[in-house]
Formats: C-alpha cells, sequence, structure tokens
C-alpha cells in the first residue's frame, strides 16, 4: 500500500475502459472537435463514449458542471471556483461576414456596417454582446434583427439577405469561395479566450483525463482541425478575404 501510495495507482488500459464521457459545447466548437474526437478514441480507447448536451448558455454549463451533470465544457469561462479546474484552448477573434454581393460589400466600413440588419448567435437568446459592448466604446449600436441559438444557422440566412454577422474566424463558412465576403471588423472587439472545464473531481478519471489530453492535442497540432484565423484581429482596415475549407 505505501508503495502504490507513492508511486501512484496502477497504469490503466485505456483499450479496456468502458466509459461514456459528457460534453457541453456549442456548435462551435463541436463540429471542428468531436469528429477528430471521435477518431482518435476509436484508435485508443474504442470503449470511451461521447455524449455531446444541447448547449444552454456558459452559466448552464458552469452548473453542469458543479452538479455532475456534464463532465466537461467548453465556453469562455472567465471566474471559476476552487472546484472547477479550467484552461485556454484557443483564442478566437472576430470577422464580419456577408454574401458576397451584399451591398455594404462594396465599400466596408464602420457606417456601412451598421446601416444594415445583424445576426446574433446565443445560446441564451440574448440581443447583446462582446460586439455590442465594443460598438457603445465608440458610441454607436446596431440594428439586431433575429438571435439564432446556433452558427449553423448563419449561412443560410446570410445568403438569402442583406444580414451581417460578426462571428469567430472559425465559423465562417466554407465550401462555396464566392457565396461570402469576410472583412476584419472596423472597430477593435476584444478576442474570445476558448476555456475547457472540468470539476476537481475527476482529476484522476483516467477516462475524462484522457479525453482531456486528446482535445488539447488536438487543438495544438497547428490548428489543424481549427482552421486559421483570418487577419490578425487588431481591427485595422478592413478587407475582403476569399474563404477556402481549409480556412
Amino acid at each position: 500500500a505505501r508503495v502504490i501510495a507513492a508511486l501512484g495507482p496502477p497504469a490503466v488500459d485505456l483499450r479496456t475502459l468502458s466509459r461514456t464521457v459528457r460534453l457541453a459545447m456549442a456548435d462551435y466548437p463541436a463540429t471542428i472537435i468531436v469528429p477528430a474526437l471521435r477518431a482518435r478514441l476509436d484508435e485508443t480507447a474504442p470503449g470511451i463514449d461521447i455524449v455531446v448536451q444541447a448547449w444552454r448558455g456558459a452559466a448552464a454549463a458552469f452548473d453542469r458542471l458543479a452538479n455532475g451533470g456534464v463532465d466537461l465544457a467548453t465556453s469562455i469561462f472567465p471566474v471559476l471556483d476552487n472546484r472547477l479546474r479550467h484552461e485556454q484552448l484557443l483564442e478566437e477573434h472576430y470577422r464580419v461576414v456577408m454574401r458576397h454581393d451584399h451591398p455594404a460589400a462594396r465599400d466596408f466600413n464602420l457606417d456601412r456596417w451598421l446601416e444594415h440588419p445583424h445576426i446574433v448567435v446565443s445560446g441564451e437568446g440574448r440581443l447583446r454582446g462582446s460586439v455590442d459592448e465594443a460598438l457603445a466604446s465608440h458610441g454607436r449600436v446596431r440594428k439586431v434583427s433575429i438571435v439564432v441559438p446556433t452558427f449553423l444557422m448563419v449561412p443560410a440566412l446570410l445568403a438569402g439577405s442583406d444580414l451581417i454577422a460578426a462571428i469567430p474566424s472559425r465559423c465562417i463558412p466554407g465550401g462555396d469561395t464566392h457565396a461570402f465576403a469576410v472583412f476584419a471588423p472596423p472597430i477593435t472587439i476584444p478576442a474570445l479566450p476558448v476555456h475547457l472545464a472540468w470539476h476537481a473531481r475527476v482529476d484522476e478519471d483516467p477516462a475524462i483525463q484522457h479525453v482531456i489530453g486528446l482535445i488539447r492535442a488536438l487543438l495544438g497540432e497547428n490548428g489543424a482541425i481549427t482552421g486559421s484565423a483570418v487577419g490578425d484581429g487588431d481591427g485595422g482596415p478592413a478587407s475582403a478575404v476569399p474563404i477556402t475549407p481549409s480556412d
């Protein structure tokens, strides 16, 4: 017993584990993390199943971590109590997206951006966010025409209207390189730190810690599954950016 206490618990054969790990995350970053995560688990720990729970906002994810309703959560967690662990996975930057022949795309600037109705993505149904706070610091406001709970709804809404969306760079629709015009915001919008969080109770759980390690590794492999941000996010001069699936 003293030897075990000194050396730690014996190594676990991950391939023999049979366990379900529950994740709370929005469609972004789930759509870029989960496929690669499942493939890595099939290679290293095929008995670990993944359940991605419906996203209801960061506050709800925090509560589910605390009460054991979820094992891992990905969001912006600026303040956590000492029961919860968290680490920053990546830093995201906003980009302004519209259909390629949008009226504002010809001479995009702050005034042109604010002339048109906007889409907001919020799992909690909020009308305002960090974009609005940045605009308020310049004494400006935007007209929010629609709030949707998922980034997956944004491309169809943009394609058939004069709506504009300010979304994370890795959520920019790919596939049709001529469908959308993409610009750096005409004002500085703070970057979004994306965190992975878990409860201290699972610090020694081999299945959950293995999933944490895989997510950490996947996001560290030169952005391979996350894509590259468009531009540097400094709020400098806006310019149209061609988008390809690899972006």
